[in-house]
């Protein structure tokens, strides 16, 4: 019986980790950095938060509309498991 990762030849740990990636949608083998969130989403005012920089209106909105909707979506779970509410 052979292992998931020696499928199609694949048998160095640099092959497996490189397959890895790509079955998961990870960047593969591309130069350069990563393309950074544009300001105004909630990742941009992490990335604020992270470096210590002043936070813009429009990202500050995005980062609390999307806490806005993940509270929601928390409490639903929950009075749907408790029958709170019903």
């Amino acid at each position: 019986m052979r292992h998931r990762w020696q499928t199609r030849g694949v048998t160095s740990s640099a092959d497996r980790q490189r397959a890895y990636r790509a079955r998961r949608g990870a960047r593969t083998g591309e130069r350069g950095r990563p393309v950074v969130a544009p300001c105004g989403t909630p990742a941009a005012y992490k990335r604020h938060k992270r470096k210590g920089e002043p936070i813009d209106e429009a990202c500050r909105l995005a980062y609390n509309a999307d806490q806005r909707e993940f509270y929601r979506r928390r409490l639903d779970g929950r009075r749907d498991q408790r029958g709170w509410f019903t």
